[in-house]
């Protein structure tokens, strides 16, 4: 199934209010929520940074304006099947990471209830971003280290789904 950027905003504005601002055919953004701002996003920095236009330009076409939207649009449609939609969340306090549980399970209810929709090897990630207590030194090594020690059990606790695990969204660390 796949999941248009707005039907996965709509999510998160029921949960955590908002509003929905379009920043191109990649990114929408939920502004003003009671936890900050978030972005939902094509998770393909082929498809954010239109590196599609360089083989253009290599090929001396030059794309009016009007004409990239028209591409942009149509790669963004079609690129539900295999890209991954992305939920960036703002710094979160960890005491309010509840609040995002209802957000994910709406979002799995929506892949399920979109069956009758074309496959999609892309599920919807979650980008969360702690907020932190200190900027020192020594805090942020720990964080780090802990994170590094912990790394395959929080891949398997959180339950990555395979097809994210092949792709280039989940790199584990080199050993």
């Amino acid at each position: 199934t796949k999941l248009e950027l707005e039907s996965v905003g709509d999510i998160v504005i029921k949960h955590v209010g908002g509003q929905a601002q379009r920043s191109d055919a990649y990114v929408l953004m939920i502004k003003n929520t009671k936890l900050g701002d978030f972005k939902i996003e094509c998770d393909s920095s082929f498809l954010k940074d239109r590196a599609y236009q360089k083989w253009f330009s290599q090929l001396g076409v030059e794309l009016e304006e009007q004409t990239k939207n028209a591409i942009d649009a149509s790669l963004a449609s079609h690129s539900q099947i295999l890209v991954p939609r992305e939920i960036v969340t703002p710094p979160i306090p960890l005491s309010d990471f509840t609040k995002l549980a209802s957000v994910v399970e709406d979002i799995k209810k929506a892949y399920i209830e979109n069956e009758g929709q074309p496959l999609s090897l892309a599920p919807c990630g979650l980008h969360l971003n702690i907020e932190v207590e200190s900027l020192e030194a020594d805090y942020l090594l720990s964080i780090l280290q802990s994170f590094y020690l912990l790394y395959d059990e929080l891949v398997d606790g959180i339950g990555v789904a395979m097809i994210r695990r092949l792709a280039p969204y989940i790199k584990p660390f080199p050993k």
